[in-house]
C-alpha cells in the first residue's frame, strides 16, 4: 500500500496553543483496523480470543477489513 493510498489520520501540525510538536499521527489503515477490531471484539459470539492465537487472528481480520474499506 503506497503512502498516497494510506494517508495520515489525525496528524498534529504543531500549529496549536499547547505547544505540541508536529506528529504524523496514525495511518488511515490503522484507524480503520481499530474501528473494525472494536466491532469484532463487541460480538459476544466471537470465540477467537479463547484460542492461543486468537489475538493475532483478530488483528489480521481487522486489517483485512481495513484494506477492504480503502478500495
Amino acid at each position: 500500500m503506497s503512502a498516497a493510498d494510506n494517508p495520515q489520520a489525525f496528524p498534529n501540525t504543531g500549529n496549536n496553543t499547547w505547544g505540541l510538536s508536529p506528529e504524523p499521527g496514525m495511518t488511515l489503515r490503522d484507524w480503520f483496523a481499530g474501528q473494525a477490531l472494536s466491532g469484532l471484539c463487541s460480538n459476544p459470539n466471537n470465540t477467537s480470543f479463547a484460542r492461543k492465537d486468537g489475538d493475532a487472528e483478530m488483528a489480521a481480520v481487522a486489517f483485512m477489513a481495513a484494506d477492504a474499506m480503502q478500495i
